[in-house]
C-alpha cells in the first residue's frame, strides 16, 4: 500500500485502505486519542471518561489480583433465610466436620478431637443465635461458637470480643482410608 501510495500521490486510495484493514490485511491505523481496538477508520474517538475514581471501597490494594469475596458477616444478616434452612443431619454412613474459615492458606482449617464431638453435639441440638461457650480447640485455643442456621456457625474469640466472627460451616467429609 505504502508503494501505491507514493507512486499515485493525488490518488484517494482511501477505500481500499479500509477494506484491507477491515479484511486484516492491515493493521488499523493509530490515533491520538483513540482506545486499543475500539477504534474503527472513520470514527471519532469519544470524550475521555468524566467519572473519577472508584470509592475506596472499592479499590483493589493490589492491581492485577482478583478481589476476594465477602466474608459472611452474620450480624448484618439478622432475618437471612438462609438461617432457617434444614441442619445437616447425622448419618451412620457419612462422616461430618466442622471447617473454619483462616486467612492462612488453603483458607481453612478443621475442628478435630473432642472439641469436634462437643461442636457436632452443640450444632444437633441448637437453636438460632444459642452460644457453646469457651471450646479448646488446641491448647491455649479457647473460643466461642454461635449457631447461626442451615449449615452455619460461628466463632468469636472471648480474649477479643470486638473481633469479627470467622464462619464456620458443618459438611460431610470424604471417608479416610485407614
Amino acid at each position: 500500500m505504502a508503494h501505491t501510495e507514493l507512486a499515485f500521490p493525488t490518488m484517494d486510495i482511501s477505500e481500499s485502505k479500509e477494506s484491507l484493514v477491515v479484511l486484516g490485511v492491515l493493521p488499523p491505523p493509530t490515533c491520538a486519542g483513540a482506545v486499543g481496538s475500539a477504534w474503527m477508520p472513520g470514527m471519532v474517538p469519544g470524550p475521555p471518561p468524566t467519572s473519577s475514581w472508584p470509592p475506596e471501597d472499592e479499590m483493589e490494594a493490589g492491581c492485577g489480583k482478583k478481589k476476594k469475596p465477602r466474608k459472611k458477616n452474620f450480624d448484618w444478616e439478622a432475618d437471612a433465610e438462609w438461617r432457617n434452612d434444614p441442619k445437616l443431619p447425622a448419618d451412620p454412613l457419612r462422616q461430618r466436620g466442622i471447617k473454619i474459615t483462616i486467612n492462612e492458606d488453603p483458607g481453612y482449617t478443621w475442628v478435630e478431637g473432642d472439641a469436634l464431638q462437643t461442636l457436632l453435639q452443640f450444632y444437633d441440638n441448637a437453636n438460632v443465635k444459642d452460644v457453646c461457650e469457651r471450646v479448646e480447640v488446641s491448647p491455649g485455643r479457647i473460643y466461642d461458637y454461635r449457631f447461626e442456621g442451615g449449615n452455619w456457625m460461628s466463632q468469636s474469640n472471648p480474649s477479643y470480643p470486638n473481633r469479627r466472627r470467622r464462619a464456620v460451616v458443618v459438611v460431610y467429609v470424604a471417608a479416610t482410608a485407614p
